[in-house]
This record gives structure tokens, sequence and C-alpha cells, in this order.
């Protein structure tokens, strides 16, 4: 087999790399670049290296492969050396995370395990590798790093298996990861990254100012009375890392059970249960067009909703004149909960009546137990952003609609 050196693609890197080192080798590889922060990759010469740095740039087209590493520029930085040259330049990279691929291709390491199988049922269920490999790292670093955000809210992390039993992690991956192989290394993968955490000085989840100032208070308002009307919220832009520690502080004081999911994970808002999804700006327009019962927020981009009057808009300028964290929490917590109980008030009362109910009678009978300031701001909210709960409430807007609704 002879092929152009300058001209090699990814596929012909592939065939090169199994033929020297072994898929073995592939999977080492590639397990360091999802595993480690930094890492140099030593291989045996100068072809083995070229070919294995164009091998990873094909698999990881796309994708932020490196879980460990978010912060990393592109997938480009991912060095790729000769044992010669290492050896000659060895003081260069202290530091550095190196990796001696032939060497560890001995070493017993459930994660490289893992990846090998991967890699192999790759080769045997499809015929372009390169592109089963890429959606595979894509799916797993998505899931990974959902979950991740997740975590980072905790003050304190278990360590081991541990950390998955309190995140719940398996049963998480169930619904989003359909192989096991997939799941069982992402499981290892979030080990590792839960060690390493814990061993760093304590991480601070978003601070509610700065989620005001990145987000912006009205489209953070917008978000809330999109889930108030029991809608699911889509949220894009382009950094998707940033927007899901935005959506995953929202989940963090949301009193009832909500899911955040990022665009590498789920491709489209589900309609089975409310939540948050975080999608690049094109794909936010796509869902556009079709998906239902859903807002979109376009972080880039002005809010097109007036909300400068807001009921909820000047609680937030209240809770940020708070001196704690955990105060502005509690109090942001506790005013969501507040709506939340007139929300399933409402629910009981509508379950309760076979016909319609004007939205005068439903507003005197939830003021009994209820500030009438907020029972008018959530039944307004219900109305603008189109609940679904308004099939079952006549607004009226004269005598004749009046006469209608009254037996």
């Amino acid at each position: 087999m002879v092929y152009i050196m300058s001209n090699l693609s990814s596929s012909q890197a592939a065939d090169l790399i199994e033929e020297s080192m072994g898929i073995r080798g592939v999977a080492v590889a590639l397990y360091r670049v999802m595993s480690s922060e930094d890492p140099i990759l030593v291989v045996k010469n100068e072809d083995w290296a070229k070919w294995l740095k164009i091998l990873i740039s094909g698999i990881t087209e796309g994708v932020q492969a490196r879980f460990l590493a978010p912060d990393a520029k592109k997938e480009d930085d991912i060095q790729v050396i000769s044992k010669k040259e290492y050896e000659s330049k060895w003081q260069e990279y202290g530091g550095r995370e190196i990796c001696l691929v032939e060497e560890e291709k001995t070493v017993k390491n459930p994660g490289v395990e893992l990846m090998e199988e991967i890699l192999k049922d790759a080769q045997t269920t499809s015929n372009k590798f390169i592109d089963t490999i890429n959606r595979a790292i894509g799916r797993m670093v998505g899931a990974a790093e959902q979950i991740k955000v997740g975590m980072e809210l905790e003050e304190e992390l278990p360590e081991g298996k541990r950390l998955l039993e309190k995140f719940q992690v398996e049963k998480m991956l169930v619904h989003i990861l359909k192989k096991e192989n997939e799941q069982e290394l992402v499981k290892h993968i979030l080990i590792l990254w839960g060690k390493k955490a814990s061993e760093e000085e304590k991480k601070e989840s978003l601070p509610f100012r700065d989620l005001c100032s990145i987000l912006g208070k009205k489209k953070l308002v917008k978000i809330v009375r999109g889930l108030f009307a029991d809608k699911n919220v889509v949220l894009g832009g382009h950094n998707r890392t940033l927007i899901l520690k935005m959506a995953y502080y929202i989940y963090s004081i949301w009193p009832q059970r909500l899911y955040v999911t990022s665009e590498s994970v789920s491709d489209s808002p589900q309609s089975d249960k409310q939540g948050i999804l975080v999608v690049g700006t094109e794909k936010l327009h796509e869902l556009e067009k079709k998906a239902e019962n859903s807002i979109f927020i376009e972080l880039t981009k002005p809010l097109k909703d007036k909300l400068d009057d807001d009921l909820l808009l000047k609680k937030i300028d209240e809770i940020l004149e708070l001196e704690s964290e955990k105060s502005k929490r509690d109090v942001l917590k506790d005013t969501i909960l507040s709506f939340l109980s007139i929300l399933e008030d409402t629910k009981e009362i509508l379950g309760r009546s076979e016909k319609k109910i004007t939205a005068k009678g439903l507003e005197e009978d939830l003021i009994k137990n209820r500030s009438p300031q907020e029972v008018k701001y959530l039944l307004r909210v219900l109305k603008e952003e189109g609940s679904s709960l308004m099939d079952h409430i006549a607004f009226v807007d004269s005598i004749f609609d009046l006469l209608k609704y009254r037996e």
C-alpha cells in the first residue's frame, strides 16, 4: 500500500497506523486525548507521528474531544512527536503529560480497553470508520460535559463510585447513550475528572450577578416565564459550555423536576418532560421552524419581548442588592416556588371544572390564599406565553362574553 505522504486523508492515515501500531495504539492515543489536560503523544518514528496526527485531527474534527481541557483553543494543539524528538528535547516538555504510546499499549487500563472496544465496534459495523468514531466521541463528551456542569455546582464532590451514585450518573447515561461501552467510558472519565476537581481549590458555581450580566436579566425572566407556561426552553449561542453553566444555575434553583441537555446529546426538546436544551446558533434557527411548545432565545441577539415593567424583573433587581450569594439563590428560589404554588392551585381549580372558567373568576378564587399581585402576574404570563392552560380559561372582553360563560 503506497500513499503520497503530503496528501494523506484521515482514512488512509488510519490504515497506515493500524498496520504499524495496531488498533490498540489508536485507542491509547484517543483515550489520552480525552482524559489528559495537556498530553504529548510519543510514537516510534516521524512517519507514525504524522499519520497519528492526521488520524486524530480527522476523528476529532468539529468535536471538543479534550474533555479535561475544555479551554484548549483547538484540537490541532495536540502534539504528536517521535521518540527521537522527545529524547533530544525532553527538557522542553517539562510539566506536560507524556504518553509513550507503544509502552502504554501493554498497560492494563479500563479506559483504554473500553476505547479499543468502541474502535473495533466501529470497524465492524460501519464502512465510515472516521465519521463513526467522530460521532461516538461527540456523544460521549457531550454527555460527560452535561453531567459535569451539574457536578460543578456542588461545593464538595465525593470520589470514585460515590461520585457516580450521588449524581445518578448511571441512570442518566442509560437515557443519553445507547451503547454500554460508551456509557462505561464516560463514567470512567467522570471519575478521573472528579478526582482532579477534588484535588483543586473548591469550585464555585456561577455567581448570580454574573448570570444576569452574561445572560441578561430580561432573558432570564423570559426563560422563567416560559417554564411557568410549561414550555421547553431552547438556548442558542456559540459558547455552549458557558450556556450550559447558565442553564444549570436555573436547574439548581428550580424547585420542580427539570432536565438540562445539549445539542450533542439531543437533537430537539424532549416532548415528554420539561427542560432546557442548549444548542448552536444554526440549530436554534432550525428548531424554530419545527419544534413545538418551546420558546427560543438566541444569546447574541436582544430579546424582542418588552419586559420593562415585569414583576419578576423588578424582583431580580431587588435580589441583586442582597449581599451574600446564598441569600440571592435562596430568595430567587423562594420567589419561583411562590409562583409555582399558584400555578399548581390554578391547575387544580381548572381540573375540577368541566367547562371554561373566566379569568376573573379564577383570579378571585386564587387570591383567597395568595398575593393578588402575584396571581395577576402569573395569569398574565400564562396568557402572554401561550400556556396550554389557556384552553380552559375564558378572558371576558365584553358583556356578551360574560353572559356566554355565566350559567
